[in-house]
């Protein structure tokens, strides 16, 4: 094994600047390799005190060990803690190794294979408690740790080991499909399966599509159900969802037709049936357009309204009628591509040919005031344009980013989403040979935490990743059977699945709305309620979106 000793990069210009100020004492770790500037010690003694090798980096495929060497030989078993959230492992050395110092310090090396840094810092003696030299060293996948002490040789020993091994074979489903349960190890020996299903979408016989209940938008199914409906070989669950409308979170498109507009810009997985997904957030750029020239911009499809300054699209998809008017907001009713007036307080039953422009009186001023029979066409696209994608599902947050960590709960507005929860997660992630991966990591005894399921996404090679709906919605079905949860569990409804399928060749078309009704679903008992039974009348203004959660 070939040893690779890092070489000293000290910073010695700011020398006279510093003297006097630092350091009374040295650590009892002889020379600490850098890679940024450090204090700079009181005296040239003490500089050359620091100089030589520290550190030893020694790597194989699966292991990386690090060697520090030690003034004294003298050490007992450190106090180690494990922060997976932060994907890291800490060390506490006994406070024999160190010596008391006036400023603390914090230095960092470059580390190996299975660890992105490691950092040592020095704690000084607070209330009455010694100091102490901690080293923590961050990961991005998951590991285990091991610390030792080799007296004899004045080294403290730790080893970063990779333990991400497949313990069943892989059983293929098809030409470019295949599946394996895997088990990782996540920090101090917890122990979680993984199902990974692995597609080559340029090779294989399949295509991966979003698929939604017999029942439609509305509708609720288990993922067996599902991907049965749709005569698939294997299928996840995929999109949160509303629970009180039954209706999915975001974009949602299938063979090329809209049937669900975007949710605060959160990422989207798009598929096509020729070529590599791609993964980024997503804009909806819509616009209804009058002959006579006036344009109102749409914010979404399908969804409720959010946010007071949002234009909402409504097709026979939503099912019912369209959200009550009233309180600043108003209702507009275009059919089979001409304006049909403003429907009187909303409430309008939606038709197979009907468009329901729905949003705040101001914005939507310039359409209101057409002539009846005005035409107005609808205006699709996506920025970026994602105009050779037939397929869209959307999820979040992002969990990796260029091959590496990165999960954006703030910016999508997860407020549900708790990092630390551990908990069952189903994710995607793409390649960087253009090959997905579709996973499920069981919750057994621990559950994952969002930072952990990036570590395994990593781990399999993902260089863009994203998170699906997870917790009790997590599913994966194979060949007709369910692999997790595990047999006898019960097993949730959902509104909508990623499902493989047999190839079928689609004709390629543009982005179009799909006003088709599937199924007849109830209309919403925050819709009744707010219609006053079937008066379609009401006393007092409403509210602009239906005080439903988001998860």
């Amino acid at each position: 094994m070939k040893k690779l000793v890092m070489k000293n990069r000290l910073i010695v210009s700011t020398l006279l600047g510093l003297i006097g100020l630092l350091f009374q004492s040295q650590l009892g770790v002889s020379a600490i390799e850098v890679g940024e500037v450090i204090p700079t010690p009181a005296n040239t003694a003490q500089l050359l005190g620091m100089a030589g090798s520290a550190i030893e980096k020694q790597e194989t495929n699966t292991l990386t060990r690090f060697r520090l060497q030690l003034k004294s030989g003298s050490c007992t078993s450190p106090i180690v803690q494990e922060d997976p959230v932060k994907g890291r492992t800490i060390l506490q050395v006994p406070a024999q190794l160190t010596l008391p110092l006036l400023k603390p310090i914090s230095l960092g090396v470059t580390a190996g294979r299975n660890a992105q840094a490691l950092y040592i810092e020095s704690l000084p003696a607070t209330g009455g408690q010694p100091a102490k030299l901690q080293v923590a060293v961050g990961y991005n996948m998951p590991t285990t740790f091991r610390w030792q002490c080799d007296a004899k040789r004045k080294q403290l020993i730790l080893d970063v080991q990779e333990t991400f091994t497949y313990e069943e074979a892989t059983q293929s489903l098809g030409s470019g499909l295949d599946y394996a349960k895997t088990r990782v190890v996540l920090g101090a020996g917890q122990t979680q399966w993984v199902h990974v299903l692995h597609w080559q979408p340029l090779s294989s016989t399949f295509n991966l599509v979003p698929a939604l209940p017999s029942q439609g938008l509305r509708g609720k199914a288990s993922v067996k159900a599902t991907v049965a409906k749709e005569q698939g070989v294997a299928g996840v669950n995929a999109s949160y969802f509303n629970h009180q409308l039954g209706l999915p979170l975001g974009f949602l498109m299938k063979e090329g037709e809209l049937l669900t507009g975007p949710v605060f810009h959160r990422v989207v997985l798009g598929l096509s049936n020729t070529g590599v997904p791609k993964m980024e957030r997503l804009t909806l750029k819509a616009a209804a357009h009058a002959e006579t020239g006036q344009t109102v911009a749409i914010q979404t499809v399908n969804q409720p309204r959010l946010q007071a300054g949002v234009v909402a699209l409504y097709t026979s998809l939503w099912g019912g009628s369209a959200p009550p008017a009233g309180g600043g907001t108003v209702s507009l009713l275009i059919s089979d591509g001409k304006f049909k007036g403003i429907t009187p307080s909303g409430n309008a039953p939606i038709g197979v040919d009907d468009w329901i422009l729905y949003g705040p009186e101001s914005v939507l001023a310039p359409l209101a005031a057409l002539d009846i029979e005005t035409p107005i066409e609808l205006l699709l696209s996506t920025q970026p344009d994602w105009s050779d994608k037939q397929h869209l599902v959307a999820g979040g947050p992002f969990l990796v980013r260029g091959g590496k960590p990165y999960i954006d709960l703030e910016a999508q507005t997860f407020k549900g989403l708790p990092p630390a929860e551990r908990t069952s997660r189903t994710a995607v992630g793409i390649k960087a040979d253009g090959s997905v991966v579709v996973v499920v990591m069981e919750k057994s005894a621990y559950g994952v935490t969002l930072a952990q399921a990036a570590s395994i996404l990593i781990q399999l090679g993902v260089q863009e990743g994203m998170n699906f709906d997870g917790g009790s919605s997590t599913q994966m079905v194979i060949n007709g059977q369910v692999v997790y949860p595990l047999t006898g569990a019960w097993v949730p409804p959902v509104t909508t699945a990623l499902v493989f399928v047999p190839t079928k060749k689609l004709a390629e078309k543009p982005l179009v709305l799909d006003k088709k009704p599937i199924g007849s679903p109830p209309v919403p008992a925050w819709q009744s309620k707010a219609m006053g039974g079937n008066s379609g009348g009401f006393s007092s203004p409403l509210p602009s979106s239906p005080p439903v959660p988001l998860f």
